[in-house]
This record gives C-alpha cells, sequence and structure tokens, in this order.
C-alpha cells in the first residue's frame, strides 16, 4: 500500500558511530547510531532525531545538500523538526555548528528499506574533503524483499567483497507458497499478500566527491524469488578508482538500490574504510656510507623499507655538487674530492618518520683512466696552414683496436679529418680502428685554409692493448703560392706522468741575431684540476729561483706557452742555458718545443717519470 501523500516525516541521520572525526580542516558529524523507523505510519509519524556538523576551522562555510533528482529524492533537509512538516530544502548553507534533520517525503514510496546520502561541502575550498553522511529510512508494512546481512555492511581495505543475498518476503514477514516462473507472469506477486517477488534492477548511488569506488557483480535483475530462495550480489570496493589517494583511516560511505518490480526497495548502505594492517617499522637500509671519485660522475640510492610506501626523502649537508631526488632518495651529481658527512630522513605516506641518520659521502682523488695520450696537436690558419698527421704503429702479435678521442680547446666540438673517400669531415673522434699485429694505421687533418682557423689540443688513446705512434703537425709557411716553407715536428705517443724534466735554451743565435725559444704543449687528461710547478737550474745544477706554478688546468684540458714569456720563469732563463724539472699534481702530458727564427720548430726531448 502506498502511504498518504499529504505525510511527511522526519529522521536523523545514519551515522555507523556516534560521531565521525575527520583530518583537521575538514568537518566533524556527530549523530545517533540508528534510529529505529520500522514502525512509522502516515498516523504515526517516524522517530525524530537531529545530527550536528561543525568544521575545522571553525568559521569554514560549508553546506549540507542531498539529491534533488533521481532514486533518492525523497529526502530534504531542515533546520528545525517543525520545518519537516512543510517541503523542505535539498541544501541548508551556515558557516557555524548548526543542528540539522533530515526529512522523508513519502509521497511516491512503496513498502522498503530506503537509503540515501547528505553530502557535506565546504565552499572555496577543495583542500576540504566533502564527507557523505547516510540517511535511512523504513516504510511499513514489510517490503516484499529484503537483503542478508542487513544494512549497513562494511568493507575495509584487508576486506574488499562482500556477498549479499537478496530474499522474498511474504507480506506478513513470512515466507511465501508458490510463484510464477518468470517477472512477467501475474502470480510473480500483487504487492499484497504476494507468494513471490520478482527484482526489477540493482544500482549502485552514483559517484560521489569521492568517485565511483563501488562495483556490482550479480545474478539477481529479472530473477523471480519464492520462499527461502534467494539470489546473490557481489560488492566490491577498488580503492584505486577514488578522486584522489585513499586516505589512511578514512571511511568512504555509498548504497545500493534493490527494486523489485513493485517498486519495494531494499536498500543496502555500504560503508568503506580504508586502513592497513600494521606492518614493520620504517627503516633506513641503504647504510652510512657510499664512496665516489673525484670529478666522475656519482650516484648513490637511498633505500628504506616497512612503513606505508611512497617514500619521501630529505638530506642535510650535501656539497653544491651534489642533488637529492626526494621520491627516489637517489643523490648524484659530479662531486670534488672530500669527505662529505650528511644526515638522511625519510617519511612515508601516513607520515611516519626515520632518521635523521649520519651518513658519509667520501670522494676519492681521481685516478686518470687514460694511459696514452698525444699532448698535442695543430691543425687550421693563422697565416700558415697547419696539419697534422697521426701514425698508430701495433707491435703487438695480435690485433689490436684503436679509438681516438680529440679534446679541443676553446669549446671546439670536431676536427677536420680527411676521409678515405677524400672529402673533409669534422669529427670528435675516430673509432673502430684495427690494426693488424706489426700494422699501421694513418690519418691526416685537411689543413683547411684561411676560413678555418686554428685548432689546437690533444688526444685520447683508447686501445685494447698498448701501442705506438706519433703525430707529425706540419706547417706551410706560404699557403697562397706553390711552392711554400714546410716545418714538422713529431710529437710521440705517451703516457700521463706527474714528473718531468728537459731542456731549455734562452741563447740568441748571433749570425741571425735570433732569439731561441723554449715552449710546452700541456694536456691534463684526469678528470680534476691539475698544476704544474716547475724549478729551473742552470749548466752548473744550481737552482735559479723559486719553483714557479708554470699552468693550472682543469680536467680534461690544454694549454700552450712560451716559458720566455711566463712570469716569473722568463727572468730566471734569461740568456741562459740548463734544465727545467716539473712535478704536477695529477697525470699530465707535455710536448717540449725549441723555437728558432720566425719558422723553425723542433722538438725537446721530455724525460717522463712517475
Amino acid at each position: 500500500m502506498l502511504l498518504s501523500n499529504r505525510a511527511w516525516f522526519f529522521l536523523a541521520a545514519v551515522l555507523g558511530l556516534t560521531g565521525i572525526v575527520h583530518a583537521q580542516n575538514s568537518f566533524t558529524v556527530t549523530g545517533p547510531s540508528v534510529i529505529d523507523a520500522s514502525n512509522g505510519a502516515p498516523t504515526n509519524p517516524l522517530p525524530s532525531a537531529s545530527f550536528d556538523v561543525s568544521s575545522n576551522p571553525s568559521n569554514q562555510f560549508f553546506e549540507a545538500a542531498v539529491p534533488n533528482s533521481g532514486p533518492d529524492a525523497f529526502v530534504t533537509i531542515a533546520a528545525s523538526a517543525d520545518q519537516c512538516t512543510l517541503p523542505g530544502a535539498t541544501s541548508v548553507s551556515s558557516s557555524t555548528p548548526v543542528m540539522l534533520f533530515a526529512c522523508v517525503n513519502t509521497t511516491g514510496l512503496v513498502r522498503g528499506n530506503y537509503a540515501s546520502l547528505i553530502t557535506i561541502t565546504s565552499f572555496g575550498s577543495t583542500s576540504i574533503p566533502s564527507i557523505r553522511v547516510p540517511v535511512q529510512a523504513s516504510i511499513s508494512p514489510v517490503g516484499e524483499i529484503k537483503t542478508t546481512p542487513a544494512s549497513p555492511i562494511s568493507l575495509s581495505s584487508t576486506s574488499l567483497n562482500q556477498a549479499i543475498a537478496v530474499q522474498f518476503v511474504a507480506n506478513n514477514g513470512a515466507s511465501g507458497g508458490s510463484s510464477g516462473s518468470a517477472c512477467s507472469d501475474s502470480s510473480a506477486g500483487n504487492g499484497s499478500g504476494s507468494s513471490s517477488a520478482c527484482i526489477a534492477s540493482i544500482t549502485a548511488d552514483p559517484a560521489g566527491p569521492e568517485g565511483q569506488w563501488m562495483t556490482l557483480s550479480n545474478n539477481c535483475p529479472g530473477v523471480v524469488l519464492v520462499g527461502n530462495t534467494t539470489c546473490t550480489i557481489q560488492v566490491t570496493a577498488e580503492p584505486t578508482k577514488l578522486t584522489s589517494a585513499a586516505v589512511v583511516g578514512t571511511t568512504y560511505v555509498g548504497h545500493i538500490i534493490i527494486v523489485s518490480t513493485h517498486g519495494d526497495r531494499a536498500d543496502v548502505l555500504v560503508n568503506f574504510t580504508y586502513s592497513q594492517a600494521a606492518g614493520p617499522a620504517l627503516t633506513i637500509t641503504s647504510g652510512t656510507s657510499f664512496s665516489g671519485t673525484a670529478g666522475q660522475a656519482f650516484q648513490a640510492t637511498l633505500t628504506a623499507s616497512g612503513g606505508t610506501a611512497p617514500y619521501t626523502w630529505s638530506v642535510t649537508g650535501l656539497p653544491s655538487t651534489l642533488t637529492l631526488n626526494q621520491s627516489t632518495g637517489v643523490i648524484s651529481g659530479t662531486p670534488s674530492q672530500g669527505s662529505y658527512p650528511v644526515m638522511v630522513s625519510v617519511q612515508d605516506s601516513v607520515s611516519s618518520t626515520a632518521g635523521p641518520q649520519k651518513v658519509t659521502i667520501n670522494i676519492q682523488a681521481s685516478q686518470t683512466t687514460v694511459t696514452q695520450m698525444f699532448p698535442h696537436i695543430t691543425d687550421g690558419y693563422d697565416g700558415s696552414v697547419w696539419q697534422s698527421d697521426f701514425l698508430l704503429f701495433n707491435t703487438n702479435s695480435a690485433a689490436v683496436t684503436v679509438q681516438l678521442v680529440f679534446h679541443l680547446d676553446n669549446g671546439v666540438k670536431g676536427l677536420s679529418v680527411i676521409q678515405p673517400n677524400g672529402s673533409n669531415s669534422s669529427v670528435a673522434g675516430i673509432s673502430g680502428i684495427v690494426i693488424q699485429p706489426f700494422g699501421t694505421a694513418f690519418y691526416r687533418t685537411s689543413g683547411l685554409a684561411a676560413t678555418n682557423p686554428v685548432v689546437t689540443g690533444w688526444v685520447e688513446i683508447d686501445s685494447t692493448l698498448p701501442i705506438q705512434g706519433q703525430v707529425v703537425f706540419r706547417r706551410n709557411t706560404a699557403p697562397t703560392s706553390s711552392i711554400g716553407n714546410y716545418y714538422e715536428v713529431s710529437v710521440p705517443l705517451v703516457a700521463p706522468a706527474m714528473t718531468f724534466t728537459f731542456p731549455f735554451d734562452s741563447t740568441t743565435y748571433t749570425p741571425a741575431s735570433a732569439p731561441i725559444l723554449t715552449a710546452l704543449a700541456i694536456a691534463n687528461p684526469s678528470d680534476v684540476q691539475a698544476t704544474l710547478n716547475c724549478t729551473a737550474y742552470n749548466i752548473s745544477g744550481s737552482a735559479l729561483g723559486a719553483t714557479v706554478q708554470v699552468a693550472s688546468l682543469a680536467a680534461s684540458t690544454h694549454t700552450q706557452e712560451v716559458l720566455q714569456l711566463t712570469a716569473p720563469l722568463d727572468t730566471q732563463i734569461q740568456q741562459g742555458r740548463g734544465l727545467i724539472t716539473c712535478t704536477s699534481s695529477a697525470p699530465m702530458g707535455i710536448l717540449g718545443l725549441r723555437a728558432f727564427g720566425a719558422h723553425a720548430l723542433s722538438e725537446l726531448p721530455i724525460i717522463y717519470g712517475n
């Protein structure tokens, strides 16, 4: 039977607890746990009750609202019990704590258990989450279908599934007798004293502010129920479908609407509490020290176990050359030599922390990996045309694979090399050179004319076995004529060293009245800054002055200078001959040159030491 259209009833919100308290900057809703409305009738209004809404911060403006259309639109909200006798509102707003009433409009409702949801939302703040508070009403007499277990049911992150049985109930509360065989049969219930029921539809409530996290799997629609027979609904909570990441300790509320062909309802409230079982304590597991090499790429990964992933890392005391990725725990960069004590901490997704823990990052001095090198090459045009020839010799009894890597001055990226087909190509190196036993390989730079400025630098040699070789760099002093003056200097293939000795000559060649100059080309193949300090001795072996810093080179760089123009060494070696000994802070390669007059060049012998 239908209840009178004029009857309006009010009842309190049905809360699973006597109070639901959300996180800071959220809403607090309190009210009675259950309202017994099973005896409600037009002449016996449903019991009255209220629920309180407040917010934190206390001046947060909020709105409580119910659906204004669809199967849940039987509930309105009133600010007092008296207002439930009138058509109520679908929303009430307030900026202060307030007592509200949920009112049930029975117009159009038939027997059964009904559920709807009040949504409480902050105005103007997306950071304060909305919550949904359930409202439940029972319309008498008893409907023709019921569910087991009864509403509400509870799911959790450790128990995501629940089976719900739907069963026919005779109008007097006892199981009925025979029934028809299909929903279309007239004997399948008549709304009063029927002996069976047919399920018309089963739906989950539309997505709320937290997303459509609830899904259903069932075989009930179209099924005829008689006696104690049942059909089954499987309800599943899917945390991944929440609009935002699930918050531990939060209870999300939804409901299922089950309707028979006569309109009787057996709604089921569903509470999903997102929680996690207690696990191991959060612990930093990546140890207390990391090691690296100065000037080389460094990477270390901080790790943790326990707690609730994902983790967020923090480190204090890192040098400026290293950085931390807070999400991955990776420390990376190109550090200088030193020992760096840092403090490491980690926080998990539920704000548990571990640390601070002291971790030491030890960066050792660089050990160069370049074992052979040409300390100097020249190519291009500066009034003369310069070219370099590369000659590589394999004195091993096995074939060897060689790679040349060009390290050029002034940011130049490539060296112009004549290719096998005769073309010129700017390359950063030459790889894949295979030299047979006792074989030779030869390459030549292009020596391009005026449009190509002179390029200098050094060459790294990477090979599967040690090889021999030399670079001959050539100078053509009359590039525009068919016959010019050519001068050559041989640059030997050397292993980097830290001490060097070579002769100097600062005298003047009398017939030509031309000074003799001593020059150095210096390359630093290591990956740290290196300095070269030298002491000059006369022919009697006496030091000509204090030790002089001749060069300070960054990693993988190159320079060249005339000693007679390098203060204060220039004054120490004036008008004399002798030896110069040099010591480097990291392995280097050096070419010594003797220059005479305007053009003549020759190589000085360099005695390498360790």
